[in-house]
């Protein structure tokens, strides 16, 4: 049975019965918000970790007893005071399945609406950051966009939207 060395509301460090570490998390929604003309509304992010500002999606953890796409919608609210009411499942996405256990739940969220939530945002420091999808390309090429699972969930919003990506 793995065994946990240290343990936060949030996630824990865990040893496996190799004695190999691993951090265990809450499960996350990840959403790509699309408006009417097309522009993902990504958002630029200070991160703890690495202290200094990313580019990524709205997203967050999902709360005991809330489903996936309520998730999803509730965080777009908090992070960029708008909600879907067309929100699409595109997939799960495992950042570092080797030493983090938790998936993020992406969804294509449409047919945005003005909905603002009070978020735990540590500082509220979130600056929206509207894109066009087509821009995914020169985003990757320019590093501005690194983020593995962001990558994974703008690339099968941008696959479902043409038509090419048939998901549940």
């Amino acid at each position: 049975m793995d065994k946990i060395i240290c343990q936060t509301p949030f996630l824990a460090l865990m040893e496996s019965e190799a004695g190999v570490g691993y951090v265990r998390a809450a499960d996350g929604a990840l959403i790509v918000p699309v408006t009417n003309t097309g522009e993902v509304l990504f958002i630029r992010e200070y991160s703890p970790a690495y202290q200094r500002p990313f580019l990524t999606l709205p997203g967050g953890i999902i709360e005991p007893g809330e489903g996936e796409a309520e998730a999803a919608n509730r965080e777009m609210q908090e992070e960029i005071g708008l909600r879907a009411d067309n929100i699409h499942y595109l997939g799960e996405v495992y950042r570092n399945f080797k030493y983090i256990h938790a998936k993020s739940y992406a969804f294509l969220a449409r047919d945005l609406s003005e909905s603002k939530l009070v978020g735990d945002e540590e500082d509220g420091n979130i600056q929206v950051v509207p894109l066009p999808l087509t821009a995914l390309d020169r985003l990757i090429q320019s590093g501005e966009l690194q983020d593995a699972g962001i990558l994974m969930a703008v690339y099968l919003a941008q696959r479902f939207l043409d038509g090419d990506w048939a998901t549940q």
